[in-house]
C-alpha cells in the first residue's frame, strides 16, 4: 500500500482458459500497470500475477467460474510493466458474465472504501499474505446504515480477521482458512 499509488481503476475481461486470457481492458490498465493495451490482449494472466500467487489465482477464477459468483474480491499482486515499481498491491472485484470474467482493478487500499466495498461482497480472497496483514478487518455485525465493530473480550473466541458481509464469506486461501456466516 504506497501512498504514491495511482487513484484509479480499471475494467479488465479474462476468458475462461487456465491460462486466463485478457480479452479487454480499459486504457487506464496503462495508467495502473503500465502495461499496453495491444501489450495485454492475448496475454495470460500468469505474466501478471506474482509467481508465488498463480496457482491459487487459477483456483479462484476456476472457482468463481463453476460457482457463477458475482462480486467476489480478492487481494494480489500485479506486475507492473517498470521493473523499478515491482508488483502493486491490487483488490480486483470480479464477476461472471456470459462466457468471461469481468472484473475492476484498483490499487488496493484501506479506510472506509475498503471497508466499504468488503462489506457488499460475495466474498472476500487474501491471495497475498502481506494483505491479510496489512486489511486485517474484523468480524463486524451490519445494522441497515452503519457497521459496528463486534466486542471480542471473550478469551475462549477467537478474533476472526477477516470481514464478511451477510450471507457472504471471507478466507485466505494460500492457508487455507474459509469463514462462512
Amino acid at each position: 500500500m504506497d501512498d504514491k499509488a495511482p487513484r484509479l481503476s480499471c475494467i479488465a475481461i479474462v476468458d475462461f482458459s487456465q491460462d486466463i486470457r485478457f480479452v479487454y481492458v480499459t486504457e487506464s490498465f496503462s495508467d495502473l500497470l503500465g502495461w499496453g493495451i495491444r501489450e495485454t490482449i492475448g496475454r495470460s494472466g500468469s505474466d501478471l500475477v506474482h509467481p508465488d500467487e498463480f496457482s491459487v489465482v487459477r483456483e479462484l477464477h476456476y472457482d468463481t467460474i463453476r460457482q457463477d459468483k458475482a462480486a467476489v474480491l480478492a487481494y494480489l499482486r500485479l506486475k507492473h510493466k517498470d521493473p523499478l515499481k515491482g508488483y502493486l498491491l491490487c483488490v480486483i472485484s470480479r464477476t461472471v458474465v456470459h462466457n468471461v470474467l469481468v472484473g475492476s482493478i484498483s490499487p488496493a487500499t484501506t479506510g472506509a472504501k475498503a471497508l466499504q466495498n468488503a462489506a457488499t461482497a460475495q466474498e472476500v480472497d487474501f491471495v497475498t499474505p502481506v494483505a491479510m496483514k496489512d486489511f486485517e478487518f474484523r468480524y463486524m455485525n451490519f445494522a441497515p446504515h452503519k457497521a459496528l465493530e463486534r466486542s471480542f473480550s471473550d478469551a475462549s473466541e477467537p478474533t476472526p480477521r477477516f470481514l464478511h458481509a451477510a450471507g457472504g464469506s471471507a478466507r485466505c486461501p494460500a492457508e487455507g482458512r474459509a469463514t462462512e456466516l
